[in-house]
């Protein structure tokens, strides 16, 4: 599974939601199936180095305002991976 990874960047809604300005790292070969909802946000934040407060992924194959989703919980991980 790889995961890209998108961070220090910022949300904007006008004319329409989409994020800029930030980093990117791909992650291949780590075991996020392994990990449940909150070991993965402690990885995500040992590596952007901050405080991670809400975490979003995208759900492919959708437009971006209405793919994004927020990892609030266990379900929400499960369907992450």
């Amino acid at each position: 599974m790889n995961i890209d990874l998108h961070f220090a960047g910022l949300f904007t809604s006008y004319p329409e939601i989409s994020y800029s300005d930030g980093l990117e790292q791909r992650f291949e070969d780590v075991d996020f199936v392994g990990m449940d909802k909150n070991e993965f946000m402690l990885f995500i934040q040992r590596f952007a180095n901050d405080t991670c407060i809400n975490v979003y992924f995208f759900m492919p194959n959708i437009e971006f305002c209405d793919g994004l989703r927020i990892i609030a919980t266990k379900k929400d991980y499960q369907e992450l991976i």
